[in-house]
This record gives C-alpha cells, structure tokens and sequence, in this order.
C-alpha cells in the first residue's frame, strides 16, 4: 500500500513488523503438528512464548500507538485507510489490557497444555490432561477479567474470534437451531429414503488419495505454487502469507472420504488467504473478517459444493479411476447416499451437515458453564456423554471419542466453537444467494468449472478482508440480514426432498 503519510506509512511498518512475527508463530505451530521431533515441545514453548511477547511489546509501542492516536482525527486518510485505522485501535487496546507478562504466560501454558492433550488422548485418558485443561481455564478466565464483559466473561472471549458477538447472541441463535435440527434429524432418520448407505470397502492406497486431494484444492482455485499440503492428526490450514498456505489432511487407507473431504474443507480456507490483497499484508484489510466467515468460505465448499450431485458426476468418475476395484461396481447414486448420510456420528469432523451444529452448540454449552464457573472441569466426561445423548442419541465409548478428540480447550481457545456453528450457517446464507443469482450452477459443478463460484465468494466476501463486522458482511454479501433460517431451509432442501 503507497500513501504520503507518515504517520500511516509507521503504522504500517510496525503493522508488518508483527506480521512476520505472527508467521513465525504459525511457522512454530504448523511444525509442532507436521514434523517437530516430540522432545522438541520444551524450546519450542519457550520460543513460542518469546514471539508473543515481542510481538506484544511492537503492538503496544509508543511508535505505533502514538502514531494511531494522531490518524484518529486525521481527515486527510480515505475509508480504507480509516478501517485500518479503526480495527488496530480496537487491536491494540486488546494488547494492551492483556500485557506483556500476561501474553507470555499463556503462551508457554498453552503451548505445553496442547502436548499433555495428545498424549491424553493417544491413551485416551481424560484425568491425565485434567491438570493442564484447569491452568487453561484460570488463564481464560482471567483474560476475560483482562478484556472486559459487560454481561458474561465468554462475551469477551468469543468477540476475539467473532467481533461482536456476545452470549445474549449466542443463546438466542441456537436456541432456535437446536430443536429445529434435532426435529429435522428425526423425520430424516423416519424417512424411508434415509436407508443406510453401502460403506465402499476396500484399500485406498494414501498416494492415490493424494492426488485426488491436490486434484480439488487446484480446481476450488488454490493456486499451485501458494499452498503446501501434509498430514497431520487434525487437519487444518495456517496462513503465512496471502501467497503461502499450509493445508493439511487425515487419510485412512480404509476410507476414500474422510481425507477428501477435509481437504475440500481446508481448501475453502486456503482460497479465502489466497485472495486477501497481498500488497496490504500486515493491515485488518488483508484479514480475514472472522473465525466465522472463514469457517464459512471452508464449509460452503465441504458440505454445499461437496455434498451437491453435480459435485459428484464429475468427482465419482474420477474415483472410481483411482480405485477400480474397491469402487469399480458400486453406482454413483450408492455413493451419494453414502456421502449424504445422515447419522449421528461420535466424532465432530466427521459428522454430518445436518448433525453437525449440534456438536457445536454441545461444546459451547460446556465451555460455557467451564468459564463462568457453573460447570466442574472434572465433570466434563459425563457431561459430554449425557449432552451427547440428549442431541444425538449417542454415548461416546471412550475419552479419545468424546471429550478429548478436539484440540481447542488445549490451546486456549475457548469462545472458538461457536464460530464452526455460524460459519455453517453463514455458508446457507451464501450459497442460497449464489445459486438464486446463477441458474446453471449444477451444470458448472458438473462439468468441473468451479470458477463462477470462487469469483462469486473473492467479490462478496474474499476482497473485504476485516472492513466489515461479521454480520455486515453477510448482509452485504446477499442484501438481507442474517438469519439461521437460509440455513435450516437449505437442510430441509436438500434432506427430506
């Protein structure tokens, strides 16, 4: 970004001085979960907790907050400019009232506190990361107390991932989901059309999974020469720059989907990093609005675009390609229904579109109650299980299966699962405006052209970066307030007709 003041022009070097910080910190991360060596976890927080804390001390500087208090007033700058302004402000103020020894704490504890979950869960042994997960929790909560609430202390930690969502929010949205689904689940699963699906057995050999895996990442539009993707445990997708995103994935020799489809979902990700503007790297306008909208742009690929027919006349061919014999006399119509199946499954990322929110709203009511107190961290397994019961009629078996099987309590992040919930939603919101505005969508996806789509989601959400909050964007986006009910209109659509 060119511009003749200087004032802007500090902000913007420091802006980018933390920037490459904050790689250096995904950089950290994406090792730990791809290739670091396991007694590598001790310098590794150490050098974790000395990135936070330097890029702290830039974010609360002198040369930068004092350059921020002189734009405030400044008329000369023009709106972009001005929404740069605005979010850092809101940014730094954070900062600000975390502090520097606070900063550094967390990210030590949380970084070891992520290590005792995988061992944990590897043995599935809740009672053995209990210890951590209550450090967490206190950290949490006085993060809270550190940020401010005017309600709830969730309020605070759920605006870091969603700006300006509160609880109030929250419990109004899925309180009205919640029944809604649980209510569509019950006349799918009554519908003689929801007959349990062939399982496509066989081996799918990793290599070949692979190629399928690159195959779709390049066709949704992540450019070949700006992504970078690896296996992991839980896959995700961390962004170092506009121009280099990592992907990863999960694949299982026994089963063709569940490596597919979280690489479609990553894909969504990596292609909303993609088409942030570059030359504003370091500044809110080439950040993502949220943790939500990002959630979106990733769903609206997985389930939506995934999940659709026309996805699939041109996917299936290409599968049954790859495996001829696993796959060579199975009908594209069993493996839809397959791929489509609606039934309560012990494991969030592998659930599907109709079940899935309820998993969401599980975790928020639990974390909840974990930060205000109401609920004992020791509790969690049997609450976890009888919540489990009570949405989806499923008991989990162990620990690894319930309540150990995500990462985010480990990592601090609470206030993070409910953005999975509106992004789903969000998605609904789009993806029934697009398809209003584009009558020949299925035959695109059909014949392999996702391009309208992609340049549909750069033009109404990508290009935005953070000049809007959440819910303007999406009302730009498609001219009408958002509502959960495009979303559950979309289900009852797609499921019971």
């Amino acid at each position: 970004m060119k511009n003749t003041n200087k004032d802007l022009t500090r902000v913007l070097d420091e802006c980018k001085k933390a920037a490459y910080l904050q790689t250096l910190d995904y950089l950290a991360n994406w090792d730990q979960e791809t290739y670091m060596p396991k007694d590598g976890i001790g310098p590794k927080s150490e050098i974790m907790s000395f990135i936070a804390q330097e890029r702290h001390k830039i974010l609360t500087g002198k040369k930068l907050t004092g350059s921020l208090e002189k734009l405030e007033n400044d008329t000369s700058l023009n709106e972009e400019e001005k929404i740069i302004v605005l979010r850092l402000k809101g940014d730094i103020e954070k900062q600000q009232k975390l502090g520097k020894s606070f900063v550094k704490k967390f990210s030590k504890e949380v970084s070891l506190a992520c290590d005792s979950w995988k061992t944990a869960h590897k043995n599935s042994n809740f009672k053995t990361f209990l210890p951590s997960l209550k450090k967490v929790i206190t950290l949490c909560r006085k993060k809270a107390d550190l940020l401010g609430y005017l309600e709830h202390p969730y309020d605070a930690l759920v605006n870091e991932f969603e700006p300006g969502m509160t609880v109030r929010q929250l419990d109004d949205i899925f309180g009205a989901l919640k029944p809604r689904l649980i209510s569509l689940l019950k006349k799918i699963t009554n519908k003689n059309t929801n007959k349990t699906a062939p399982n496509p057995s066989g081996n799918f050999p990793i290599y070949l999974q692979k190629e399928l895996s690159h195959d779709v990442i390049k066709r949704i539009g992540v450019h070949p020469d700006q992504y970078n993707l690896s296996t992991t445990h839980h896959p995700f997708c961390i962004p170092f720059h506009p121009n280099d995103v990592r992907i990863t994935t999960h694949y299982h020799e026994g089963d063709v989907l569940q490596g597919f489809s979280a690489a479609v979902h990553e894909a969504g990700h990596a292609l909303y990093e993609n088409n942030l503007p570059a030359d504003a790297f370091g500044t809110p306008l080439a950040e993502a609005a949220s943790i939500g909208i990002h959630e979106s742009q990733s769903r609206i690929f997985e389930t939506c675009i995934g999940n659709s027919i026309p996805f699939w006349k041109y996917y299936y061919p290409k599968f049954q390609k790859k495996f001829p014999e696993a796959l060579g006399n199975v009908s594209m119509s069993d493996f839809v229904r397959r791929v489509r199946e609606v039934k309560p499954s012990m494991i969030r990322i592998f659930s599907d579109e109709v079940t899935y929110c309820l998993h969401i709203i599980l975790r928020y009511e639990l974390e909840k109650g974990l930060i205000d107190g109401s609920i004992d961290p020791k509790e969690i397994p049997k609450l976890w299980k009888s919540k489990m019961q009570e949405s989806l009629g499923i008991i989990p078996p162990s620990d690894a299966m319930g309540c150990l099987q995500d990462i985010h309590w480990s990592i601090g992040c609470f206030g993070y699962f409910p953005t999975y919930a509106l992004g789903s939603m969000y998605s609904g919101s789009l993806f029934t405006k697009f398809i209003k505005s584009n009558v020949n969508w299925a035959k695109d996806i059909a014949d392999g052209d996702f391009t309208k789509f992609s340049a549909f989601l750069k033009e109404k959400v990508h290009v935005h970066g953070r000049k809007y909050l959440p819910f303007e964007l999406i009302e730009k986006a498609t001219g009408k307030p958002f509502t959960p009910d495009d979303y559950i209109n979309y289900l009852e659509h797609r499921y019971l007709n």
